[in-house]
Parts: structure tokens; C-alpha cells; sequence
């Protein structure tokens, strides 16, 4: 067990797995590791408790400046997005300094996330592009396919849907031959926005719901409550209210099962 890679079974959604290894062995970027298991499954608070709390020197430059930017990067997912680029303004010019290409790659992707949230789109695909060249030097091709389908997900808030299906299939294309399950739900959540997007209703339903079939063979709770969210969004544009209502209850309550309120309360500001 102990040559088995923990952070590809977060990926692969081996939650119990990882949680043996962790427990069992001594691993050299433990709180990173523990924090993103935790902020996978929705417990952002804790996620970010641990990293404030890490111990990790700064003599281990790799493992410190990755802790930091994973700070950001859980700013962002709890929508706050004024932290997040504070904290990310606050090392930037370190982790130019150090010009490691996973920092590299890491940092400008966090920051195109934040772009991409307040809709400043140009400047996501900027730093989305910059970190698919950091990237692509780099043997992670999950980290690879999360940025690419970034890339698609700033084209399709421009409406450019060609582009946004272009890096859609290459992002999935790569997570398909990994054949890691939540990879492959997080790009049919993709497909199903490009399909809703085009007023394909009834096969973005179909995406989301291959999507949550996925999420729920891991039992990742928080992304059940994501997926939810998006089949009760589609069935809005349907004016299908009963089945609407019935989604929102459905995510509220897999939200309300890890206390997640950050998600809870957003799902409120799009009813």
C-alpha cells in the first residue's frame, strides 16, 4: 500500500483507501493531503483550518507555497473571492521567484478561477492558457484536464461554443484513458452546460445524471449535491417547477449532510 500514490486516489474517489494509507504511513505533504480530501467532500472550513494550522517550514519550498496557493484555491470555492486573490497577490511574486512549474501552474490556474467567477474572462483565459503551458510540461495529466476544461468553461461564458466543446472533448479525452470516475462526471457536468446552454434540455439532463450516477458510486456527497443543483437548474428552463423543487431539496439536503452553507446559500440565491 505504501507505493500507492494517495493524492491519485482522491482523484479516483478511493476516499476509504486514501484514508488507510494516510492513517498507516507518514506522508511528506500530509496536510496538503488531508486538506484536500476534506475540501473534495465539502468541508471547506476544515480544509482551510488545517492549512492555517500546518507546520509545513518553509525551507520545504515545494510543500509550503503549495499549501499556500490551496489556501486560495478554498477561498475561491467558498466564494470569496477577494481573499482568494489577496492571498495570491501575497505570494505572487515568491512563486515567480522560485519558478517551479507545478507552483507555476497551480497559481495561474487558481487565479484564472477567480477571473473566470467575477467574469473578468479575458484575463481567465490568459492565466488558463499559462498554466496549460506549465502543465504540459508536467507528467499530471489530471491536473492537465482540469485546466483545459477550464479553458472550455471561459469560452462558454462567452458564448464561443465551438471552442467550448473543442477543449471539453480534450480535457475528456484525457480523463476518459485515465478512467478516473470523478474526472469523467466532472466533464459530463461540462457537456450538460454546453447542451443547456444550446437549449438541449432533455440531453443536458442526460449529462447530469450520468454525472451523478458517477458521484454517487464514490459517495462524494458534495458533488451529489452539485449535481443535483444542475438537474434542478435544467428543469427551471423547462418550467418544470415540481421537479425543480424536488432537485433543489435533493441538493440542499446532501449539502446539509457534510454542513456545507456556503453551498446551501447559494443554491438559495439561484432558486
Amino acid at each position: 500500500m505504501a507505493d500507492i500514490d494517495p493524492i491519485n486516489l482522491l482523484y479516483q474517489g478511493q476516499y476509504d483507501l486514501f484514508l488507510a494509507l494516510f492513517n498507516e504511513n507518514e506522508l511528506i505533504n500530509q496536510t496538503y493531503l488531508i486538506a484536500k480530501y476534506y475540501e473534495l467532500n465539502g468541508h471547506f472550513q476544515t480544509a482551510l483550518d488545517l492549512l492555517n494550522k500546518s507546520e509545513t517550514s518553509e525551507n520545504s519550498t515545494f510543500n509550503f507555497y503549495m499549501e499556500k496557493i490551496f489556501i486560495s484555491y478554498i477561498y475561491w470555492r467558498m466564494r470569496n473571492y477577494s481573499l482568494s486573490i489577496d492571498f495570491l497577490d501575497s505570494i505572487k511574486e515568491k512563486i515567480h521567484k522560485i519558478n517551479n512549474v507545478d507552483l507555476l501552474g497551480e497559481f495561474f490556474n487558481t487565479l484564472g478561477l477567480v477571473n473566470w467567477s467575477l467574469n473578468d474572462l479575458n484575463n481567465a483565459l490568459s492565466n488558463f492558457n499559462l498554466a496549460y503551458e506549465y502543465r504540459n510540461t508536467n507528467t499530471s495529466q489530471v491536473l492537465l484536464s482540469n485546466t483545459l476544461n477550464n479553458i472550455g468553461n471561459a469560452y462558454l461564458k462567452l458564448n464561443n461554443q465551438k471552442k467550448a466543446l473543442k477543449y471539453y472533448n480534450k480535457s475528456y479525452t484525457i480523463r476518459k484513458k485515465l478512467n478516473y470516475s470523478p474526472l469523467i462526471a466532472l466533464s459530463y457536468n461540462s457537456f450538460g452546460r454546453l447542451e443547456e446552454l444550446k437549449k438541449n434540455h432533455q440531453k443536458a439532463e442526460m449529462y447530469y445524471k450520468k454525472s451523478l450516477v458517477l458521484w454517487e458510486e464514490v459517495n462524494n456527497t458534495q458533488f451529489i449535491g452539485k449535481s443535483f443543483r444542475f438537474l434542478a437548474i435544467n428543469a427551471k428552463y423547462q418550467n418544470q417547477h415540481s421537479l425543480e423543487k424536488k432537485y433543489w431539496e435533493l441538493s440542499n439536503q446532501n449539502f446539509e449532510k457534510i454542513n456545507n452553507n456556503f453551498d446551501i446559500h447559494y443554491n438559495h440565491s439561484l432558486m
